[in-house]
């Protein structure tokens, strides 16, 4: 992915299906993910849109943080937190 953070809004889908936007929002399908479905950019705040679909952990992956990214690799979600963004 080639956009730069300041630019997108990563979505992350939860187990329940449900998508957290990195600008604080949640957004649901009735199915597939969001360029799947034809969007481009992030509805709520205009940025390009990435989305991370959610993928179930096996017993041999490593930890993973709340947005189902593992901890040891980047996760623009936890960033937007760190630097004091609000869900």
């Amino acid at each position: 992915m080639n956009i730069p953070k300041e630019q997108r809004c990563n979505w992350v889908e939860d187990s329940d299906g449900a998508w957290a936007t990195a600008c604080g929002h949640m957004f649901e399908l009735n199915e597939g993910a969001p360029e799947g479905n034809g969007m481009k950019f992030c509805c709520y705040c205009g940025k390009q849109l990435a989305s991370f679909g959610y993928k179930e952990p096996e017993d041999d992956e490593p930890d993973l943080c709340e947005h189902a990214v593992p901890i040891e690799d980047y996760c623009a979600s936890c960033e937007y937190e760190e630097e004091g963004g609000e869900w």
